[in-house]
């Protein structure tokens, strides 16, 4: 009879403190478990059903029309409007990164002798590692059009 009571006059804090303690989970993180399984539930039914109107189509590789297809056929119509907007501009920016010379690119361009002359140096260092750090005596370039 002493511990209903004691169960009864818990009060808010007490309980909380307690299922802190015990490790059970709060309400937020409980929905933030759900809201990550449903959204890769849906990933997996979107990505599943993309491969089959891939596979349909006779195609090897998943399209974005496809996953537009798939998600149609699964009754999701009305996101695709926003994901079509959203592929759009992931074009547009692919494509402006593309002409700023992509990610590796700094913007400067190198000329064909700045090209050789990194390339040399390259080579020199690499062959200076594999020597064990000890550079080899270069050999002296021949010039092809003296010798005629």
């Amino acid at each position: 009879m002493a511990s209903l009571y004691l169960a009864l006059t818990f009060d808010k804090r007490t309980f909380q403190e307690t299922v802190v303690k015990i490790g059970i989970l709060k309400y937020q993180d409980r929905k933030e478990r759900v809201r990550t399984c449903f959204f890769a539930e849906f990933i997996n039914l979107v990505s599943s059903e993309s491969n089959d109107v891939c596979s349909r189509e006779d195609k090897r590789t998943i399209a974005p029309e496809h996953v537009l297809k798939a998600l149609e056929v699964l009754g999701f119509g009305e996101y695709i409007e926003e994901v079509y907007a959203a592929y759009e501009q992931h074009k547009l920016e692919t494509m402006h990164d593309s002409l700023k010379g992509g990610k590796w690119s700094n913007g400067a361009a190198m000329t064909e002798e700045e090209a050789a002359a990194a390339q040399q140096r390259m080579f020199d260092e690499a062959r200076a590692r594999m020597n064990g750090g000890v550079t080899a005596p270069k050999q002296p370039e021949t010039n092809q059009s003296l010798k005629s």
